[in-house]
């Protein structure tokens, strides 16, 4: 079986990254949680980066919203540690994959993100010199 890269329902951290091992069908997954993000900070959850491998039944978990999941959502591939400026460029379009990109756009100092014609503003709560000296003078 390929390496199958999802994102996974998790109780403190609403989604984790992790490789699918094993599809049993029906929801039923062996997988290994490869942690929340590349850019882990120390806000988030510590999870082990060495963990065991784990069965999740998406039929019968009680974390967050998995009752209401057919399938393990995919992970993008080849986003830059920066993430991407326009979501409509993601392979996949939903929670875990636009959550995921904010963060690392957030971590890297970029607050405006685009999804087509729409932007998302991200509060970095320190100043960023993005608009020049002139700019509120």
């Amino acid at each position: 079986m390929d390496e199958i890269k999802v994102y996974v329902p998790h109780p403190e951290a609403s989604w984790v990254r992790a490789t699918v091992i094993e599809d049993y069908g029906k929801g039923r997954y062996k997988l290994v949680i490869d942690g929340i993000d590349d850019m882990d900070q120390n806000e988030e959850p510590k999870l082990d980066p060495n963990s065991q491998p784990i069965l999740i039944d998406l039929n019968s978990c009680d974390f967050k919203f998995a009752d209401k999941l057919e399938s393990l959502p995919l992970q993008n591939k080849n986003i830059p540690n920066e993430g991407v400026s326009d979501m409509t460029t993601l392979n996949y379009l939903h929670e875990p994959g636009i959550l995921f990109n904010l963060r690392r756009r957030f971590f890297t100092g970029q607050p405006y993100t685009y999804t087509g014609d729409i932007v998302v503003a991200v509060n970095p709560y320190r100043w960023l010199d993005l608009y020049g000296d002139d700019f509120g003078a």
